[in-house]
């Protein structure tokens, strides 16, 4: 945690178990206010998007042949998906998967990995050299040949960041003036300033001052400004 948060000191809650998925590689989780439910991908084909409304316990589980990485809630009720090879958007009535752009076509050994939206709802998108193999299993890692791209609302995706080894948790600040993104292979946590309304970076800075505590992986902001990772 960092932004003013260092040294606060946490309680240690009851962890509770939601949902039995059995997942192989679970991640991407969202909160979808207006639903009351809760989403998460399961990354690993077949891959899952889960569909969790807390308060009843009902769960959905969609699968698909294509790796699904990462989310995001467009309007209309349908799905932003980063999958292994760019964008698609699933329809939750229909069950569909619909391939939208492709992403990143210059590096095949690539894969997409986290991604989120902007508050002016550019979605943010991190590659990564794949490292599952055809059976789910585990694929070394041996380049930062990793990207970060902006997509913006026509669809244009623009290169942000390059020599990334592994992307991963693009998140800002309550105010939209700092952009936080982690390179996991590096351990670190970058810190931008960010501009809102051009959507562009500046004044990249190492936010975590350690590598102690292992490899930063997903992450989000909360309203005091805490960055959770």
């Amino acid at each position: 945690m960092a932004n003013g948060c260092e040294g606060m000191k946490l309680a240690k809650p009851p962890v509770t178990c939601l949902v039995d998925s059995r997942d192989k590689l679970g991640e991407g989780c969202f909160w979808d206010a207006d639903t009351q439910t809760l989403w998460w991908l399961d990354i690993i084909e077949p891959s899952a998007i889960h569909r969790l409304h807390v308060a009843s316990g009902a769960h959905r589980k969609w699968q698909f042949d294509v790796k699904v990485t990462a989310m995001a809630k467009r309007k209309g009720g349908t799905i932003l998906v980063g999958t292994e090879t760019g964008l698609a958007v699933f329809n939750p009535e229909t069950g569909a998967l619909s391939a939208l752009a492709r992403i990143d076509p210059e590096t095949p050994g690539n894969r997409g990995n986290d991604g989120a939206c902007d508050a002016k709802g550019r979605f943010w998108f991190g590659t990564m050299m794949n490292n599952i193999g055809p059976q789910g299993e585990d694929l070394p890692i041996t380049a930062a040949t990793g990207k970060l791209f902006r997509i913006d609302g026509d669809g244009t995706a623009k290169v942000m960041e390059m020599g990334v080894g592994v992307s991963n948790g693009p998140c800002w600040s309550p105010d939209n003036r700092i952009f936080y993104f982690t390179d996991s292979m590096a351990q670190v946590i970058w810190a931008y300033d960010f501009d809102l309304d051009t959507g562009t970076l500046s004044n990249r800075r190492v936010l975590n001052d350690t590598k102690d505590h292992g490899y930063p992986d997903g992450a989000t902001v909360d309203a005091d400004g805490c960055v959770w990772s």
